[in-house]
């Protein structure tokens, strides 16, 4: 049989189900919305890389940040870095999910194709 959990292991095991669930919701309401948008595709994201044109895709979804670019926390070479590419792994090791839902709303161009 397995040991008791610590109140620590406790604490992270739903810590880890409580971020995995707001992914989960994350994820469902990007598929209500994909159905009211034009899908972009790679090409097209491709052409988006500077910072007076910057899109970057998230978790499926594409998001024109040319106007956040000045207001990111990290600084806007740390988008750039990323401009017209998919930027999901490096974003989701940096933000927590509901970030994007939060902020990214009015920045949407629509899901990747």
């Amino acid at each position: 049989s397995t040991p008791p959990r610590t109140q620590n292991e406790r604490a992270q095991a739903t810590t880890d189900e409580q971020q995995e669930q707001q992914q989960q919701r994350t994820h469902e309401l990007n598929l209500e919305l994909n159905n009211n948008m034009s899908a972009v595709t790679k090409e097209e994201l491709a052409k988006h890389t500077t910072a007076d044109d910057c899109w970057i895709a998230v978790d499926g979804q594409v998001y024109n940040v040319t106007d956040f670019l000045g207001d990111h926390p990290g600084g806007k070479k740390a988008i750039l870095l990323y401009a017209g590419k998919d930027a999901t792994e490096e974003f989701m090791m940096l933000h927590k999910p509901d970030i994007i839902v939060k902020y990214g709303e009015s920045l949407k161009v629509g899901p990747l194709k």
